[in-house]
């Protein structure tokens, strides 16, 4: 490990509290629930890992992004924010981070105490760059085949693994999904960067939500139709003039 990376892991210690009992106690209480589900296809030593740097902060070995980005118990947006700029996350885990987050906040998380925080700590550190990062400003710290369009596609992912999933028992955090729809619709609406049009057809996703029964969507889902269905118009226009020649 570089004398950067060791400075930056030492600097983001701070955010762990091993000293103190109760901290320890509901973050060991996390721990045993994420291991039984949400890690519970990786290896004995991917889970020595991640144990050790979830509870300690101490990093040995490989993690990846969303993990190790997910596994920080960021206390503000602006430590979220260094945290993700540092040279903890080089460029593609950079855009790891910002797509996989879409899927990372599901029903596990969502039970934590600090999933709250934690999640509002990457909206409003992470995402307050949005501008910059859709202009295409910040292009040095993502990887070279990583652009908003990329963004907008998993979330259109996202959305269709939403509304897909079973009715009786919604896996998917549909919450964080409004959280960031002005995210997405401002995304839309900025014309690819460069060569890259990764977005899905969002006329397939609208189809999906037609034939939605709403009745049977949690509240949050209903707000991420009542969103969707309110700016159809817009986002379908954005769409047909940045995307529809791209999909075809």
């Amino acid at each position: 490990m570089s004398e950067a990376h060791q400075e930056a892991y030492a600097y983001i210690r701070q955010l762990w509290h091993p000293d103190d009992p109760a901290w320890m106690k509901q973050r060991k209480a996390d721990l045993r629930v994420l291991l039984k589900s949400v890690w519970a296809g990786s290896s004995a030593k991917e889970k020595a890992r991640l144990k050790k740097y979830f509870l300690t902060g101490d990093y040995e070995g490989y993690i990846t992004p969303i993990d190790k980005f997910i596994s920080t118990p960021y206390n503000s947006p602006e430590m979220c924010r260094w945290h993700f700029y540092s040279v903890c996350f080089d460029d593609m885990g950079r855009a790891a981070v910002l797509n996989g987050v879409l899927r990372c906040y599901d029903d596990f998380f969502r039970d934590m105490e600090w999933y709250e925080q934690h999640s509002g700590c990457f909206i409003y550190g992470v995402m307050s760059d949005w501008d910059e990062i859709t202009s295409g400003a910040y292009s040095s710290r993502f990887h070279r085949e990583w652009s908003h369009s990329t963004w907008c596609a998993a979330y259109v992912s996202a959305c269709l693994i939403f509304f897909g999933s079973n009715s009786s028992h919604y896996t998917e955090d549909s919450a964080l999904l409004v959280r960031l729809f002005d995210f997405f619709k401002k995304a839309v609406e900025v014309p690819p960067l460069g060569n890259w049009h990764y977005l899905a057809s969002l006329p397939k996703l609208f189809s999906v939500i037609n034939d939605m029964p709403r009745k049977e969507l949690p509240p949050s889902g209903r707000e991420l139709v009542r969103l969707m269905e309110g700016n159809r118009e817009s986002l379908l226009r954005a769409w047909k003039a940045n995307y529809e020649t791209a999909n075809d």
